[in-house]
């Protein structure tokens, strides 16, 4: 896979801490690391100037119900 000037080889593995994505000013704007849930109100896509990306919080969809069940 090419992945900007690096090629990454079959099976590896990348990871990206989840809070430098969170408080990224070119993704959210100057004010990335302020609370501002109203910067949602016309959508994900509006809120990213169109730069939506899925970035998962856990392994797999079920992680949370999974820790959460009895």
């Amino acid at each position: 896979m090419k992945l900007g000037d690096s090629t990454l080889p079959g099976g590896m593995q990348i990871s990206l801490p989840i809070f430098l994505v969170q408080h990224d000013t070119e993704l959210w704007g100057n004010n990335a690391a302020e609370f501002k849930p109203e910067r949602f109100k016309d959508g994900l896509s509006m809120a990213t100037k169109s730069q939506v990306f899925y970035f998962p919080f856990a392994c797999d969809q079920g992680y949370a119900l999974d820790r959460t069940l009895p």
